[in-house]
């Protein structure tokens, strides 16, 4: 909590400075050349800004490219898009920006803010340091605590206190020194090279999502909740089945007499549907008065390629009971079928490529089949 509360003074201080910087007088390169000594607090902004000299005060800089090789007596705090620090600072540091390499000596602690940041081999810390990154190389001497948040983290740096990392990747190279404990929060235990010295304990603590991911609770539930698809989608698809076996009789055997005197016709004729069906609708979504009937031809597609496995289903199971002389009734049949087909899906690969051969074969037979009677339309009296 302490690392958050400091973190969240360090941005209040930095954004404090980018809005102040509105109202300090602004030109496109500022320079303090080497050998000017500038005496008390120094403010400046300025597209590029470069402090060679001595200011004797605190420097409060806003630039979109900074290089800082003078010495600053006070504390730092910048705001900028680039920063090169290899000068020494005898106060605390604060960044917020977007490139940021600190190469020099810091007499206090630093709070570092920024997308890409590189504490150099050459830098040292006399304080404590706390660094927020995407991308971070930490690879200087740092006398106090070290706090890390960074997505992809490089250490080999000389800690003489503790190291504190939330990462999402963590390595310590075999030029690492921690002089106290090591602890971290990562997807994954850090790669740690042989030779890097750690005398605390190392605790490794799996990230938040990957601890909710863990969690024995939520895996069942994952499992659970695809246990419960696969059951309602058999259960809703048995009841089509039911009805189309009541309603239309005589349309569900002529659409299985199809594929039974023509599989490989049916599943040509399937693959042919697949296509130009999307094709016929995207042509009539162009006009106006052809949406209503490209939506109402999306819907009976829909309908038709989730009511076609129910042909094949019944097809095959018809044909697997025949051949062992098993008498059972047609919903017997279509539910032994439903279960066996069910079943398959699951496996990986395969089930995705059965359950398309069934989509493509059975909708294929409805085609053809309506060339011949026109389905799902009761007989008239």
């Amino acid at each position: 909590m302490q690392f958050f509360c400091q973190l969240a003074l360090s941005f209040f201080c930095l954004f404090s400075l980018s809005a102040a910087s509105k109202g300090i007088p602004s030109q496109d390169v500022i320079l303090l050349e080497e050998g000017h000594v500038h005496k008390g607090d120094y403010f400046i902004a300025g597209s590029s800004v470069e402090i060679s000299g001595v200011i004797e005060g605190d420097a409060y800089v806003a630039s979109g490219q900074a290089i800082i090789d003078g010495v600053i007596k006070g504390d730092l705090l910048i705001v900028c898009g680039s920063a090169e620090i290899p000068g020494e600072v005898l106060g605390n540091i604060r960044i917020l920006g977007g490139q940021v390499t600190l190469s020099g000596k810091v007499g206090g602690s630093i709070t570092l803010v920024a997308g890409n940041a590189q504490l150099s081999p050459s830098n040292v810390i006399q304080g404590s340091a706390i660094v927020v990154s995407a991308n971070a190389d930490v690879l200087g001497s740092i006398h106090g605590n070290t706090k890390l948040l960074s997505s992809n983290l490089q250490f080999a740096s000389h800690v003489d206190g503790d190291v504190t990392a939330y990462v999402g990747e963590m390595r310590v190279s075999s030029k690492g020194y921690i002089g106290g404990a090591l602890n971290y929060r990562s997807t994954q235990p850090a790669i740690i090279d042989r030779g890097a010295e750690i005398k605390g304990p190392i605790d490794y603590h799996p990230s938040f999502y990957q601890s909710f991911v863990d969690w024995p609770w939520l895996k069942g539930l994952i499992i659970g909740s695809k246990i419960l698809a696969l059951l309602m989608n058999f259960i809703f698809t048995l009841v089509f089945g039911w009805i189309l076996i009541r309603l239309f009789p005589s349309k569900l055997s002529r659409t299985v007499q199809v594929l039974d005197h023509q599989p490989l016709h049916c599943l040509s004729t399937g693959l042919v549907v697949l296509v130009a069906i999307p094709l016929l609708c995207l042509i009539l979504l162009i006009t106006v008065l052809g949406a209503p009937f490209a939506l109402a031809l999306i819907a009976l597609n829909i309908l038709g390629f989730y009511t076609a496995k129910i042909f094949v289903v019944m097809w095959i199971a018809s044909k697997g009971l025949h051949k062992y002389h098993i008498k059972r009734g047609k919903l017997a049949t279509l539910a032994l079928g439903l279960i066996a087909y069910y079943l398959i899906t699951v496996i990986p690969f395969i089930g995705t490529f059965v359950s398309l051969l069934a989509m493509l074969c059975g909708m294929g037979a409805i085609v053809l089949a309506q060339r011949e009677q026109h389905l799902f339309l009761p007989p008239s009296r």
